[in-house]
């Protein structure tokens, strides 16, 4: 691709012709991809000892953004039922 910025070269790709954004931040991609996988994935990445700063950012930015607190509002482990569980734990059930 070709282009004076990468926002040009990005445009010269015929791939991403018939890619629309969302207009609008008032959109599914945020409202539910972040309290129903950032969440969860951030929150079993820290009971298994796993930094994960950027998805806790993106966690943080979006609800900062939407004016939504994701972290309270999302799958919590207490609400996936895994609240006080062992990583040994949550891997026996996940396998049951």
């Amino acid at each position: 691709m070709t282009g004076a910025s990468l926002l040009d070269a990005i445009h010269s790709n015929p791939a991403y012709r018939t890619i629309e954004a969302p207009a609008t931040l008032q959109h599914r991609y945020l409202f539910e991809e972040i309290p129903t996988s950032l969440v969860p994935l951030v929150a079993l990445a820290t009971l298994a000892g796993v930094d994960c700063p950027l998805s806790g950012l993106l966690i943080d930015l979006g609800g900062s953004l939407c004016g939504i607190d994701f972290r309270a509002r999302g799958r919590t482990l207490k609400r996936m039922g895994l609240d006080g569980l062992s990583v040994a734990e949550v891997r026996r059930r996940v396998r049951a």
